[in-house]
């Protein structure tokens, strides 16, 4: 089974009722193999629907032994915007971040390297631009401000460390606000401002990773390749 997740809230949906349709299976939905896994029922929840791991146990996954999420953003009660339903007491064996490897696509890490090899080498700088974050914590008339100043501080601190080098190092550069980067609504401001933001960062001649080069154009994939790139995959 999958679960399709719908973040839309309760009242602006006429799809979920709390009461009798919290969920059901989807039909408009007609991807039924991921990789060597073969789907045979995928099941349209809305997340705030079913506030409680009892309810989401017996009721939507019917506790099947192999479940699938697509579109699951955590749980965290001080969020409005995540589930409200805790999963760790009914998922005996969880995974380590670094055994979570064994799901990518092989040819992601693999362009994270070839990446590497044919444009920074095995010494570089990464850098990695959360402007979404930025903005989620500046809360005020001067957001993009508070953006700008971020990105020349960061800048200024690399710069420094690459004079103090004595041989050219190149910076890698990963960013939600760059083309291929976060869909989130909030991002959406910087990604309008990436023009000015970038112009900060023209300094350091930042080496950006396309991926049209290697034929990705979903944003999940182009994000773990960079991710793989920062931390200096091989």
């Amino acid at each position: 089974m999958l679960v399709h997740f719908d973040y839309t809230s309760l009242n602006k949906t006429a799809k979920y009722n709390e009461a009798t349709r919290a969920f059901f299976p989807c039909k408009d939905r007609h991807r039924n193999t991921y990789g060597d896994l073969n789907v045979s029922r995928t099941i349209c929840m809305n997340v705030f629907a079913v506030d409680s791991i009892e309810k989401f146990e017996n009721e939507v996954i019917k506790k099947l032994p192999c479940v699938g999420f697509d579109q699951w953003r955590g749980s965290d009660n001080k969020y409005s915007h995540r589930a409200k339903f805790q999963l760790q007491s009914v998922v005996e064996n969880r995974m380590r971040s670094g055994e979570a490897a064994i799901f990518f696509n092989s040819k992601l890490p693999h362009a994270a390297r070839d990446f590497i090899a044919k444009n920074l080498g095995p010494l570089f700088f990464a850098m990695h631009i959360r402007a979404e974050r930025i903005l989620k914590l500046a809360r005020t008339i001067r957001d993009m401000t508070a953006v700008k100043e971020c990105i020349s501080y960061l800048t200024a601190r690399v710069q420094r460390h690459k004079n103090l080098s004595t041989a050219p190092v190149p910076v890698f550069l990963a960013s939600d606000f760059a083309g291929y980067g976060s869909s989130s609504k909030r991002v959406r401001q910087a990604r309008q401002n990436s023009k000015s933001l970038n112009h900060i960062l023209a300094p350091l001649k930042p080496v950006i990773f396309q991926p049209s080069t290697y034929n990705l154009t979903d944003r999940g994939a182009v994000a773990i390749v960079e991710m793989n790139i920062s931390v200096g995959v091989w």
